[in-house]
């Protein structure tokens, strides 16, 4: 007869067949991979703009190809794209309107946090941006109902400390542009991080939200965003901002980062965003997906910025990418 261990405190159950990852473990592990994916596809972003490359472009041709992935999903298991089991239709309603949003709200994001960094210090309204984290905490906990203990309270706090610690150097920040001229767009670019995480988060709170395949989820977010940047470029052309022309050769150039990083995109949230979520619901932890994920980013990020771009880091962004670290290892508590 095989005999079982008294389970310990952290989430690993222990037996004489070796070590069994617990629901929990495995989905801050998705989780973090998922963070560490965001540091590659922000090296990528770094290198269209180094390369003088069009930015708006790029997040079209990326998103154009997240959308294909889908629909090439969708056309080889077209019985697993959507739930199999009966669903109520406020969930359908929920989970579609959430991903789809998901996708609006992170184009709307993105174009706040450049106006923002176009007129005030780019270390500083990161952090604010960033700091969208705590939206989906703070529907997870007050609104579903996710047990907090202590040690996970602990854990956030520490985690939104790193996004501040990270995103300051020890000296001075950048520009002394008056606070009106970036902070309003830094705290719109805040609002719509958190919302777009917490409509990522609300299909794992629903009931029958699960059964939705990670491949609709992660279409219908791309479809959302892609809809959202045809939406705003069509805008910009009739009010006769529209886009410069592309210099010969640009689309080729754009093409690789562009199908890779859509590719990425795609399968992070396939197989570990959108599982990781539910695997955390499930045990009652639903509310520290996103913040485990941003800190996996932030503490990713240290590392690449040492060794790759070779900037120079200071012992605040040293503290931050540890106490990042700390926040996960507590959430897992």
């Amino acid at each position: 007869m095989t005999q079982n261990w008294a389970r310990p405190p952290f989430p690993f159950r222990f037996s004489t067949s070796g070590i069994r990852l617990e629901r929990m473990t495995l989905g801050i592990l998705f989780l973090v991979l998922t963070g560490f994916v965001w540091v590659s596809v922000g090296a990528a972003i770094g290198h269209v703009e180094r390369s003088g490359l069009s930015l708006v472009r790029y997040q079209i041709l990326s998103c154009a190809a997240s959308v294909t992935f889908g629909l090439a999903g969708w056309a080889a298991a077209p019985g697993a794209f959507f739930p199999q089991s009966p669903c109520p239709r406020s969930t359908w309603a929920l989970v579609v309107a959430g991903t789809f949003l998901c996708g609006v709200f992170n184009y709307l994001m993105i174009v706040e946090l450049g106006r923002a960094m176009r007129e005030g210090p780019n270390s500083i309204v990161w952090a604010v941006v960033q700091s969208g984290l705590v939206y989906p905490f703070l529907m997870g906990w007050l609104v579903f109902g996710v047990t907090m203990t202590p040690m996970r309270f602990l854990g956030i706090v520490l985690i939104v400390a790193s996004v501040f610690l990270y995103a300051t150097r020890g000296g001075a920040v950048g520009t002394s542009a008056p606070l009106r001229r970036w902070l309003p767009a830094a705290l719109l670019g805040m609002f719509f991080c958190g919302v777009n995480q917490c409509g990522a988060n609300l299909p794992s709170y629903l009931e029958g939200g699960k059964d939705f395949s990670g491949t609709f989820r992660s279409f219908s977010l791309h479809f959302g965003l892609l809809a959202a940047s045809l939406v705003h470029v069509g805008i910009r052309k009739l009010r006769g901002d529209g886009l410069e022309p592309a210099r010969p050769g640009e689309y080729r150039g754009l093409a690789l980062w562009s199908f890779g990083v859509g590719a990425a995109s795609f399968l992070v949230g396939k197989y570990l965003t959108f599982p990781g979520l539910d695997r955390l619901e499930q045990s009652g932890a639903g509310a520290m997906g996103y913040p485990v994920a941003v800190a996996a980013c932030i503490a990713g990020f240290f590392p690449y910025g040492v060794f790759v771009l070779r900037e120079r880091v200071s012992a605040r962004q040293a503290l931050g990418a540890v106490l990042g670290i700390a926040g996960i290892l507590l959430g897992c508590l």
